[in-house]
């Protein structure tokens, strides 16, 4: 163990009058810059130079080395065990090194001036083996710089201390504990575990900053840079990670891979939020955000799809504006979220939901926004001005008159689920509205469609839910046959699907698994050109009669296996065939006439109101049964009734 004081000489270090000590340091001995040495110039080797530990002690010489070989530093100086490099002077150091750098331990490095620059030049590479430590030796908020290095390995973590800064210019650092200050300059990728110190880029680097994960960092990011800020990229490796801490500045956040980021700190960064994925066709992965600032102040762009959501139990605001130029999934799992900011679409990306109900109380802009299938619901409290809107899947409940469009807009409902989000009865404005596809209408209230013209698609099937869901305007259809189905709904009570209009022109007739109310003969579209056998087509759903309806005679009245029902308070007129192998039962408060040669088999029950038959035959097949009302055999020629099963009375009159 000696101490080797450099002479004031450029003399090659591996020489011994290079030193004021007779001989060479070792691995076990200390080089030392003092006073001593000041003269300008470049210092070099004949070969390989080791030494326990560098130190330099009032000198404001910069100092190029330029070993011919490897410079080690060993770290093993013993009254000063694992130091490898200390820097004690209050001057700026600089020491250029166009060697390769081995330390083949873990090391502290100890900076107590101004500014410690270990700079590499010439493709070279620093390699530690183990733990690097920077901490201060004293002094006015000392800085550590690696410049220039063409690879700065790393085995082990780099441990910046409390008081220090450590400026990386251009590194691939792993393992980084900061409860210092890390700065990025150009190109650093940055693998952080611990610490609660700050990571920042600063003005004119000009270069990015990659955090593959997190770890358990809690203190700030702070991003410089020119007016756009310098961006962090954070989830290259496709790792997951979290983030406490706070990010500030103006530049952007940027997203990569299929992992989950989830932020929960207040942050003030006002440059975009952007995400992108690794590998094509995989995604952008999750954000999730744990605070109404989790993502600062600027926009969201979604370049790829990924996954917006709130992953907590608490209430998260979003105001940022998104702009989608793909898929975005937002989803809850026991939390809120709302989104306050204007979502942009472009025309061919979507917004699902999943978990619970998200509130939209921004605008919609750009072009047609659609929603698709998802397992939560969309809440819209906002006001859409795009002059298009379409559901094609997952669910989607309306709070105002606005969220489809500020009227006359085209509105597409294909598939999911529709309603109302409030108790009270909503009425939509006038849009042009098209339905196509299973389309459940379910909401908090009751809801009206308003004079709205509807067009139905192909064979769309509408199945209401606890409330009345009323279309007023005309229904029709373009050219083409086709069936509108009411659907019944299922763990919930069901509602009514109400056709208020007397003129409607759809054709193909209505296949009944629900109830539809109506108002007129012509509520059920066109009347059929010639006969229609199952023009209305019961299989377990109800018509119910709002007045005193006469149907077509083309229209026959089919009854498949699951029956059908025929209620209201005003009577009916069927001159029609009722047919198949259902049942029929006659729950209308009003005179009822069935006038048709009917051939149904599943028999009929008569419950209300006076019901009249043109002759015995008008009855049908199977068993009648009498349980209310007054039932009339009005034949002119015959007072008999005639069936083919039988015939119970339990209450009601019969008169023949």
């Amino acid at each position: 163990m000696a101490t080797y004081i450099k002479a004031n000489n450029l003399t090659n270090l591996d020489v011994s009058s290079s030193w004021t000590t007779a001989g060479v340091p070792t691995s076990a001995d200390l080089a030392q810059f003092t006073s001593t040495f000041n003269t300008a110039g470049t210092l070099s080797t004949t070969g390989n130079l080791t030494v326990g530990k560098l130190q330099v002690t009032n000198t404001a010489r910069n100092i190029p080395l330029s070993p011919s070989g490897t410079f080690t530093i060993d770290a093993n100086y013993p009254s000063d065990s694992g130091v490898a490099i200390e820097v004690a002077s209050t001057y700026a150091f600089i020491c250029t090194i166009t060697s390769n750098v081995v330390i083949p331990t873990s090391a502290t490095f100890k900076t107590g001036n101004l500014n410690l620059v270990l700079s590499g030049s010439g493709s070279k590479t620093f390699s530690l083996t183990g733990d690097l430590t920077i901490a201060t030796a004293g002094g006015a908020s000392p800085t550590m710089r690696f410049s220039g290095w063409d690879y700065l390995n790393i085995s082990g973590s780099l441990i910046v201390n409390s008081g220090v800064t450590v400026r990386l210019e251009g590194s691939d650092v792993d393992r980084v504990t900061v409860n210092g200050t890390v700065e990025a300059y150009n190109t650093v990728n940055l693998d952080v575990l611990a610490g609660n110190g700050t990571i920042k880029t600063n003005v004119g680097s000009g270069g990015t900053l990659t955090f593959n994960s997190f770890g358990t960092f809690s203190g700030s990011l702070v991003s410089g840079g020119s007016t756009f800020g310098v961006p962090f990229y954070v989830g290259k490796d496709d790792s997951s990670s979290s983030f406490g801490g706070t990010i500030s500045g103006s530049g952007a956040l940027i997203k990569y891979g299929i992992g989950t980021l989830t932020l929960s700190g207040n942050n003030t960064y006002y440059g975009k939020t952007y995400v992108g994925e690794m590998t094509p066709g995989a995604g952008g992965g999750i954000i999730d955000v744990r605070s109404n600032t989790a993502l600062g102040s600027g926009s969201i762009e979604v370049d790829q799809v990924f996954t917006l959501q709130n992953g907590g139990s608490g209430s998260v605001s979003l105001s940022n504006a998104i702009n989608l130029h793909d898929d975005l999934t937002v989803a809850v799992s026991g939390g809120q979220l709302t989104l306050s900011g204007t979502v942009t679409f472009d025309g061919s990306s979507g917004v699902s939901v999943n978990g619970g109900f998200v509130n939209f109380t921004g605008a919609l802009s750009g072009f047609t926004p659609r929603f698709e299938a998802g397992t939560g619901s969309a809440i819209l409290s906002c006001t859409n001005s795009t002059g298009d809107f379409r559901l094609t899947g997952g669910a989607v409940r309306l709070s105002g008159t606005t969220a489809l469009g500020v009227g006359g807009d085209l509105v597409s409902l294909s598939s999911g689920s529709f309603g109302n989000a409030d108790a009270s009865l909503l009425t939509l404005l006038f849009y042009y509205i098209t339905l196509s596809g299973s389309l459940d209408l379910l909401g908090s209230g009751p809801l009206s469609f308003g004079t709205s013209p509807i067009t139905l698609v192909s064979d769309p099937t509408l199945t209401p839910y606890e409330y009345d869901y009323t279309i007023p305007g005309v229904i029709s259809r373009p050219a083409g046959l086709g069936r509108l189905t009411v659907g019944l709904a299922v763990f919930f009570t069901p509602g009514k699907l109400v056709f208020t209009n007397t003129a409607n022109t759809f054709t193909g007739g209505v296949k009944l698994l629900g109830t539809l109310k109506v108002s007129a003969n012509g509520s059920l579209g066109a009347n059929p050109g010639a006969y229609d056998n199952d023009n209305v087509w019961f299989d377990g759903g109800v018509l119910e009669c709002d007045s005193n309806i006469t149907f077509n005679a083309n229209r026959g009245f089919y009854l498949d296996s699951g029956g059908g029902a025929i209620n209201g308070t005003s009577g009916f007129t069927i001159s029609g065939v009722m047919n198949g192998s259902g049942s029929m039962l006659i729950n209308n408060t009003g005179n009822n006439y069935l006038n048709g040669t009917n051939t149904h088999t599943g028999g009929t029950i008569f419950l209300l109101g006076d019901t009249h038959l043109s002759s015995d035959i008008t009855v049908g097949g199977g068993d009648i049964y009498l349980s209310g009302g007054t039932l009339y055999c009005d034949s002119s020629t015959t007072s008999k009734l005639t069936t083919s099963g039988l015939f119970k009375i339990t209450g009601g009159t019969l008169r023949l």
